[in-house]
């Protein structure tokens, strides 16, 4: 009687249970009626679909004529601010006239009522950050800095040099006499060479505060609806200075300094932070190649990310949060680890406080994009994917054929085939500079963008390969030069031949229908393994790829340990690891080191481990990228090619395929997985 009594409670329970859960399936996307789901697809809402960087929209005479213009060529969204202009001066009316501002609150309510989205880029002109010189203007002590180490060996007497500012710490290591002064970084900087004017220290978090203050604060004082109106704050490329981009023409032997940046109270954070005084040691950022030299690279490049993180992305997310929006936008130069590391510290641990990640694209033809801007997408998409904020992903299309006479190169399908790697590297809403009046057809590439968006949104990536984020390695490594820091992308150096290495394992996984995301440090230590996988943000990894690695935290190694004893496989590839992120971790990784057998073909190694069962068949070989939708495997399935390829796919136990085209908008069921792929085209394949 009682077994029954609890048979019957458990009945009750698991019923209501259900009922809970398609209440709570019945609110998304998976238990939608089928010709609503398929008529989103066929016409897919707005925040999928083609967004315009509409600038100076409030100069428009006509704007309401203008908004119905983008919108019948398949705008559906724009990125809008106050009175664009790139030549005002700094004492100019920017921010300050009402005419400004009521021009603005004009657009926005003709935006809203005609169901287009609306973002606010927050600057006068790129890079975010100065107000268009009002910041500045404010205090001059919030410009960008840096020190140098000046040697000057026994000189008694020391005159200090009229271009540094001061003299911070000055010390004796063996023979040599070391003066650390700072100094303002603008010559030879991207704030002399591409903006032409003196810029902020993004890692001072006063000079944020001010930015904030005279730009954010303004927009929402004087804007009618902030909170409700704008979706998103636009940040565009913030970074520091360091680093010299143009050097050549003024000094072809390269500047008499090589800064790396600094804010003031960097050497107390530095010892909270890592427990010893940089001061004595700070000579190892700029020389030496020994572990002692190395680790405390890594040490100061973790210690200006935070600096850089709380100072500028953290301290503007928490005022959109507190205002009702978020914080997109992009950084500078994402395709490169080294920047990352000059620029930022380290791109993992600054970016991820942004609402909705972003990255930028500087190319709008395929073979240019693949010639090493491919990457760049991976890193944000897989950032945005481990941290859990998939939902929303940003790039921003610019592309730069102008400069190489191509721009006529640029075809829809050209873009399509971009877009595809964009998608199937975590992206999924676009913001273009590239004018709609430019795409032969704008809403059918509206709509493409759209439909993949639409599909992809609540998917799971399922790659099952994790691809190590080596940037303690790349810290270790980087010093500044007295050159253009460009010349890290040499094959002559490590930190090149690092970088080369991951852009080819990126293509070389797509030639055999896998695909990858990026796992940081902080990733992996906080994983859960069980049964053979990594469980990082609701993905599996089978599999975690370390290559060109020589400097690896001890967590991270033992949690790869353990990994390998659940049943996972890591392969090792390029460089044994050396040593650690502490001087203390040394002896067990050069120990593990000893057991580790370098692969000469980490692909290979892969594709068995991850044994999908679903198998491609295609001439040309498709890219193709597994999503698991609803709990049914997804496939994304990519032709970026000028050829037309007939695929077939073959899926183990599948009762069924359903396809969808985002050409068309069409959906076929079929028992059978068979389509043709026609050039710079993608399918979308679910299994049930």
């Amino acid at each position: 009687m009682h077994i029954l009594i609890f048979s019957i409670i458990m009945k009750n329970k698991i019923k209501q249970l259900l009922r809970l859960t398609m209440v709570a399936l019945c609110a998304g996307y998976s238990c939608s009626p089928a010709p609503d789901r398929e008529k989103q697809f066929l016409h897919p809402p707005a925040k999928y679909r083609f967004h315009l960087m509409a600038h100076r929209i409030t100069q428009e005479t006509d704007p309401e004529a203008y908004v119905d213009t983008l919108k019948a060529k398949g705008v559906s969204g724009v990125v809008i601010n106050y009175l664009f202009n790139e030549n005002v001066p700094k004492d100019s009316i920017y921010l300050k006239d009402a005419t400004g501002w009521q021009r603005l609150n004009r657009v926005v309510n003709i935006l809203k009522e005609k169901g287009v989205l609306v973002w606010l880029y927050d600057e006068s002109g790129f890079p975010s950050g100065d107000a268009g010189g009002l910041v500045l203007e404010e205090d001059s002590a919030y410009e960008a800095m840096g020190v140098v180490l000046l040697k000057t060996g026994n000189v008694e007497k020391w005159q200090k040099p009229d271009d540094v500012l001061e003299v911070i710490y000055e010390y004796r290591q063996g023979d040599e006499r070391y003066e650390v002064c700072t100094r303002r970084l603008f010559e030879g900087t991207a704030a002399a060479a591409n903006y032409g004017r003196p810029y902020i220290n993004i890692a001072d978090k006063k000079a944020v505060d001010a930015f904030i203050r005279i730009t954010h604060d303004a927009y929402y004082r004087n804007m009618e609806n902030m909170s409700g109106d704008v979706d998103a704050v636009f940040t565009d490329e913030p970074g520091l200075m360091e680093g010299y981009i143009d050097v050549e023409r003024s000094w072809p032997e390269g500047h008499k300094y090589a800064p790396v940046s600094w804010v003031m109270g960097f050497e107390k954070r530095f010892e909270q932070q890592h427990g010893y005084d940089l001061m004595p040691k700070i000579h190892c950022l700029f020389e030496g190649d020994d572990e002692e030299a190395r680790i405390v690279r890594v040490h100061y490049r973790q210690t200006l990310a935070s600096f850089v993180s709380d100072a500028y992305f953290q301290n503007i997310s928490d005022w959109c949060n507190v205002h009702g929006t978020k914080l997109s936008g992009h950084i500078n130069n994402e395709e490169f680890i080294h920047e990352h590391v000059a620029y930022y510290g380290n791109l993992f641990t600054t970016l991820d406080k942004m609402d909705w990640i972003g990255c930028d694209v500087l190319r709008g033809t395929y073979s240019r994009y693949m010639d090493g801007r491919h990457i760049g997408p991976k890193y944000t998409g897989s950032l945005a994917r481990i941290r859990n904020k998939a939902g929303t992903v940003m790039v921003e299309l610019c592309p730069l054929e102008r400069h190489f006479g191509a721009e006529q190169e640029i075809t829809d399908g050209q873009l399509r085939a971009i877009a595809h790697l964009l998608w199937l590297s975590g992206i999924n809403y676009l913001n273009s500079y590239w004018p709609v009046e430019r795409i032969s057809d704008p809403n059918a590439f509206s709509d493409y963008l759209g439909r993949m968006g639409y599909l992809l949104d609540g998917a799971v990536h399922d790659s099952k390969t994790g691809v190590y984020y080596p940037v303690e390695t790349v810290q270790a490594l980087y010093k500044p030069l007295h050159t253009v820091h460009m010349k890290y992308r040499s094959m002559d150096g490590e930190i090149g031949r690092l970088e080369k290495a991951l852009q080819n394992l990126t293509v070389e996984l797509w030639n055999h229908q896998c695909d990858y995301d990026f796992l940081d440090a902080q990733a992996i230590e906080e994983a859960e393994i069980s049964d053979g996988m990594l469980h990082i943000a609701g993905m599996e990894f089978k599999v975690v790829v370390m290559s060109h690695v020589q400097v690896v935290p001890l967590n991270v190694l033992k949690k790869l340990e353990l990994f390998e004893k659940s049943g996972g496989k890591v392969v090792w590839t390029g460089w044994l690891p050396q040593h650690g992120v502490h001087p203390d971790e040394t002896a067990y990784i050069i120990g593990y080191a000893k057991k580790i057998r370098l692969s000469e073909n980490p692909v290979g190694e892969i594709v068995p481990v991850i044994n999908d069962r679903m198998q491609w068949a295609g001439d040309p070989k498709p890219i193709v990228s597994r999503y698991v939708k609803d709990g049914k495997p997804l496939y994304m399935v990519v032709n970026n090619t000028d050829q037309p390829s007939d695929i077939q796919g073959s899926y183990a136990g599948a009762k069924g395929y359903r396809m969808f085209d985002p050409g068309n908008g069409n959906i076929t069921k079929s028992d059978v997985c068979c389509f043709r792929l026609h050039p710079y085209s993608a399918m979308f394949v679910l299994v049930n």
